[in-house]
Parts: C-alpha cells; structure tokens; sequence
C-alpha cells in the first residue's frame, strides 16, 4: 500500500526592538573580484538595535532584575547594558553568550526567597546553545534560576546570575537570525548546511566559532570537516576590514596541505556568505598570511537544483509535462508505464529511478530492463540517495528499512529509530547525507531527518534521529532544500503544508481543500502538492494555486 492511499482523519505581545533593515545582501563570492558596493559592516551592527534602558535609580531588586532579563534584548557592545544591572565582579564573569533560552509568552514569574535573592521562572519553549543550535524545549516544566543582589554605592545590583539570556519568541525571531554553517559529505562533492542562530552583532566571528566546534550532534555522524582537530581562532581573531573578512586560524591549521586549505576556505566563504558587510575572504595561521590556490569551478555544490518541470504519471504515460504533452525520459518512462508504477524517484542525472509498484520496488535504468530488488510486502514508496542505492521500507515498521543496490544486492540499516512505528515517507536530501522519515507510533505522525552513516559508500547505519516537531498529523513529507523539510499535514478534511527548518522554526505555507502527495523541488515555490480529485496545486503568495495539470501521481526528483 502506497503513502497516498492511507490518508487518515487529522503561535505574544511584541518588544520594544528595532531593526533596521541592511542594504545589499551579498554573499561571498567563490571565484572572481572583489564587488565593490555599499555596505553596512558587521561590527557597526550596534545602530541596527535600539538600546534597552539601564537601572533606574533606587530601583528594588525585582526591578533590577526585570531590567537584567529586559536588556538581554541588547547584544550590542557584548550586552553592555545589561552589564550595568550586574555589580563590578559579576559584570566582568557573566557570560551571555553561552546561551538562550526563548520564554513561552506570559510564562515568566519573580519569587523572593530572602532579602537578597530572588527567582525568576519561566517556561522554556526553546534553547540556543553558545554555538547558535536551536532546539525545542524538552521539558513541559518551568526553569528556576536564582539571582542574588548586592548594594553598589546605595543602590541594588545583581551579585551573582547564571550565564545566558532569556527571550521571549517574538524577541528572539527579531534579534536572532539563522544562518548555516558548512561541512563535506564524505566525497566532497557536496556542502552540507548545519543551521544555527545569532545575532547580528560580532556575526562574522560567531559563524567561524560555530562553524570550528563541529557540527551538531545528531548530524555529525553523517559529515565531515576539513579543519584539523583542535583549530580555534587564532591570536588575531575574525576581523573585517574593507569588506573582506580576515580569519586568523590557530596553528593546528598549518598541519593542511594545499587541497584541504582550499576546503576549508570553502567552509569558510559559504558559513560566512550572508553577512552582509563581506564580499571576500582572507586566510592567516597564527598570524601568517596563508596563500589558497584558486579552486577549479564547479567546485563542491551547496544547494544541488533539480529540473523545475512537473514530474507525473498521467493517462499511462510518464515523464516531465510540459506545454500540455508528456516528455519521456530514457529507459525510465517506458519501464514506469510497463510495471504499473504507483510512485517514481528519479535520479538528477536521470539515469536511474527507484519504482514503486504493487508487485515491490523495482530498479530502472536508462539502458537496462527493470531489476525487482525488493519483493516485500506492504511496502512504502520507496527513495534514492544520489549514490545508486535506494531506500525501502515496509508500511508496517521503521525496522524494516533497508537500502539495495541497482543490482538487488540487499544491505540492513541499524537506526535508533522506533521499531513499531508504521512509516508514511521515505526521502533522502540531495546530498546523500541526511534521512527525512515520517512515522507514526500510537496513532500520532513523528517527523524525524537522521545523518546517514556510509561504509565504503553504502548507507550502514542512522545516526541518532532529531525529531521535527508536527502541529498537526501528516500524511507526507518531503525535501524543500538543503535545510528544510516540508509536510502534507491532515486534520479532518483540512490540509495545509508547513516548512520546518532543520534546527529551527515551522512555517505555515497556507491550506488547500484537499490533497494526497508532496513532493520537493527548488525551494518552496518548487512544492507541488496532488489534490485528491487528481489536480496538480503549487504555491502562489501566502496559499496554494491549481496548476489545472491532472496526474496520477508526481514522481519526485531527487
């Protein structure tokens, strides 16, 4: 039984900060010249905030600490405001960079446990750790930090606090901003994006500490880094001169030959494209000048594209539609149409495709016959990672899931993924590095993406799984991009699509009146949804457009 056949029954107030908007957004640049242009340099981010207001004077401890929690909307001058709230010891010690907590709204609470100390709770909805990754709180309870106070010359100052910021969500999405972070797939044929989130203010030097820290946790099995282990920042720091950004790396760095420099020169110019004020990238170890050869495009890919045509089924025909006909794709189409698919990935470079069918998951070729390498029943539409192996498993549970080669050759995959859930979608990124799946245990859709551990090429195992939160159920899921994955979401007969980021936050992208299948393409505007009645929709402005193309099912291309 295919996904599409099992359709079931299925975020306050704003702060007082300003942001005031940064001209021209240019990225590093791979190859070529310096652009010249106007800029707003990334150390001058202090204007883009307004200041929050300091202790008022002869203000009560409570008041005080109102004012601390309220400054830490101010990173400007690393916090310097809420600094003023703290007593000369403390205020040289506390660390606000080691992390966030996001406050669900109208949570927080102040209790005084003696003359000079004070709690403050709030319930956590999210955590930022000190190197930007973003998590949803784990806890339904309320988080307790105690404060104390001392006199400092007749007036109240806090004396001791723990390290780290508290924001409300509406605070957080104005002051913090995501931006990734890049590794390897192990062939390094591509960049992998690791999301995280910071402020504006010291962003360039933030992005490199995050980015020399490793990847986050449930990733990191499934990447690779080209800077040597142990490389921090160097004695001279991130610094930005005349919109070039200059890294001085520590001396660890000097054990990389000339094609890992130039790896790690390109970690470095795609971590660092979206601050604003940099338009090229200089290296130094240990405060020397280091000299990269110049890469040889096309370079690693760090947003692989697909072709932008409809991929369907229709009338027994199958291929890319276009101008009304259908465009048959070599050796695939006409495999497709002959074993009655009911689902097709296909490869990007259009030389394989994983089909589904009621008979099992065949293997198509450009050249060859059709190979049945997985004749199980019960089987899910199955998936294809870029490295001609593709991805089967059985509605009936997430144990079930194994990858096979073009030649039927069967290989297990262990996970730590829940061995009694059902599973409605399979599909891996375009990278090959990363698993989307989406179960359901106890009649409730789990949304997980786990690294894909490789051996020699072949997928052996998932790394830990990192759950994607849902709002409501799903019936299927699917790849938008590199850093986030899209759901078919069911409640009852309403149907919505929403983004989830990838360590970060969900977006409604509008409701349809119906809908069986999602499938990806590039970006959001690529999402093609299939209506129950067999119309093709697409996004258009803040809801879903009929594409009065009819189908019977999309393929997806990978």
């Amino acid at each position: 039984m295919n996904r599409r056949s099992r359709l079931t029954a299925l975020r306050a107030g704003l702060v007082s900060i300003l942001l005031v908007a940064l001209a021209g957004c240019v990225g590093v640049p791979m190859t070529g010249p310096v652009i010249a242009g106007d800029r707003v340099n990334d150390e001058d981010a202090p204007a883009s905030v307004l200041l929050p207001q300091g202790p008022e004077k002869d203000a009560d401890p409570q008041a005080i600490l109102q004012g601390f929690i309220r400054a830490g909307t101010g990173p400007q001058g690393d916090y310097e405001v809420a600094r003023e709230f703290l007593t000369g010891e403390i205020a040289e010690t506390w660390k606000p960079n080691a992390g966030v907590t996001v406050s669900r709204a109208g949570s927080e609470n102040y209790s005084q446990t003696s003359p000079t100390t004070l709690e403050y709770s709030v319930l956590p909805a999210a955590t930022v750790d000190a190197h930007g990754r973003y998590a949803q709180s784990e806890t339904m309870g309320p988080q307790v930090m105690q404060f104390s106070f001392a006199q400092v010359d007749g007036q109240w100052r806090i004396s001791a606090a723990p390290d780290g910021v508290v924001l409300t969500g509406s605070a957080f999405e104005q002051i913090f901003k995501p931006y990734s972070v890049y590794y390897f797939d192990p062939t390094f044929s591509y960049l992998v994006p690791d999301l995280r989130w910071f402020p504006t203010p010291s962003l360039a030097r933030r992005i490199v500490v995050a980015l020399l820290a490793g990847p986050t946790e449930w990733l990191a099995p499934g990447v690779v880094t080209e800077f040597p282990n142990g490389t921090s920042i160097g004695p001279d720091g991130v610094r930005i001169e005349a919109n070039r950004v200059i890294v001085d790396l520590s001396a660890e760095a000097g054990e990389a030959d000339d094609e890992r420099l130039q790896r790690m020169q390109l970690q470095l110019q795609h971590s660092l494209r979206e601050v604003t004020s940099v338009t090229s990238l200089s290296l130094s170890i240990n405060q020397v000048d280091v000299v990269v050869p110049e890469i040889v495009p096309p370079g690693p890919a760090a947003e692989p594209d697909v072709d932008s045509r409809t991929l369907l089924s229709r009338d027994g025909e199958f291929g890319f539609y276009e101008r009304g006909e259908i465009v048959p794709i070599e050796g695939i189409s006409a495999a497709a149409a002959s074993l009655g698919a009911t689902s097709v990935t296909l490869d990007h470079s259009e030389r394989y495709a994983a089909i589904g069918t009621p008979a099992g998951v065949y293997a198509a070729t450009a050249t060859g016959l059709p190979v049945l390498v997985d004749a199980r029943p019960g089987l899910t539409d199955p998936a294809i990672d870029g490295q001609e192996m593709i991805w089967s498993a059985q509605t009936g549970s997430a144990a079930s899931l194994i990858t096979i080669d073009l030649a039927g050759t069967q290989h297990p995959i262990a996970s730590q993924l829940p061995a009694d859930a059902s599973v409605h979608a399979i599909e891996v990124s375009r990278d090959g590095t990363r698993l989307a799946i989406l179960l359901e245990t106890d009649d409730i859709t789990r949304l997980f993406v786990a690294a894909i551990v490789r051996e020699g090429g072949v997928p052996t195992a998932l790394g830990p799984p990192w759950e994607l939160p849902l709002a409501a159920d799903a019936v299927d899921a699917t790849w938008a991009d590199s850093t986030r994955v899209a759901t078919l979401d069911a409640a009852d007969s309403d149907y919505a699509v929403t983004l989830h980021a990838i360590g970060g936050l969900a977006t409604s992208l509008g409701q349809l009146p119906f809908g069986s299948q999602l499938v990806g393409g590039n970006g959001q505007d690529g999402l093609r949804v299939l209506g129950s009645d067999g119309l093709v929709f697409q996004p258009r402005g803040t809801g879903w457009q009929s594409t009065t193309i009819n189908a019977e099912f999309l393929g997806t291309r990978r």
